[in-house]
């Protein structure tokens, strides 16, 4: 993916792209993708942004269907999901921010 297609879609989401690391430890992150290699470009870039240090929580770029349980951890984690998961009953914990990469939105708790 081109440099610049990866800013783009950083600096979509101001919220998760902030210089304090501190502030992304209490969220629970998932991407919401139909391409495997964006949520694992994506979710790399926003680890890198804590440098020098690192992310000591749940980090699964692609998560497999079987291990979609992990989003309802009271942990905090960063996990990237196909998109025909979004819709799934009861899958998505009101405390988990969505993010959708294709239409670029930003979603607290439950995706209607």
């Amino acid at each position: 993916m081109p440099r610049e297609s990866i800013l783009t879609h950083l600096t979509a989401f101001p919220h998760l792209v902030n210089p304090a690391p501190t502030h992304h430890t209490r969220y629970k992150i998932v991407f919401f993708s139909s391409s495997l290699s964006l949520p694992t470009t994506i979710a790399e870039s926003l680890r890198l942004t804590f440098f020098p240090l690192n992310w000591q929580f749940t980090y699964i770029p692609v998560c497999p269907e079987q291990l979609c349980d992990v989003i309802s951890s009271p942990m905090p984690f960063c996990i990237g999901l196909p998109s025909h998961l979004q819709h799934a009953p009861d899958l998505i914990p009101d405390d988990v921010v969505c993010v959708h990469l294709e239409d670029r939105r930003l979603e607290i708790g439950k995706v209607k």
